[in-house]
């Protein structure tokens, strides 16, 4: 039920990012990225491709996960929320307890997960 609540505003939310950032992209590339609208798609880019340059290149599914693995780990972390969440409500803080340290461990792996993804990145630029 959590779920049901909860997804259509990360889905507006990720929408009104998605837009500033396009905003964004479209000021500091002009042409090129309306060009590059034209043919990829806002969310799902499938078998589009990507410009470098003034070269085309085959979009990579795995560059693209790289690149966002820290919001990934942060979804993964609000489901694990609302998990917990809607076992309160369905069952009662009581119920809820015996699975709380399955929640507070996930919930613990995945922060530890995107602290050490991050201070990779930063390691890597700098």
């Amino acid at each position: 039920m959590a779920y049901v609540i909860v997804l259509p505003a990360l889905a507006l939310l990720y929408w009104r990012i998605a837009t500033e950032e396009e905003i964004e992209l479209a000021r500091k590339f002009g042409d090129a990225y309306g060009k590059y609208r034209v043919r990829v798609s806002r969310f799902l880019p499938l078998q589009a491709r990507v410009l470098k340059g003034d070269q085309a290149i085959p979009f990579d599914w795995r560059r693209a996960v790289s690149k966002e693995q820290e919001p990934i780990c942060g979804l993964v972390a609000g489901a694990i929320g609302l998990e917990f969440y809607e076992e309160v409500l369905t069952g009662g803080f009581q119920k809820a307890q015996n699975e709380m340290q399955y929640y507070l461990i996930s919930s613990l792996l995945l922060g530890l997960l995107s602290l050490g993804l991050s201070a990779r990145r930063r390691r890597a630029k700098g």
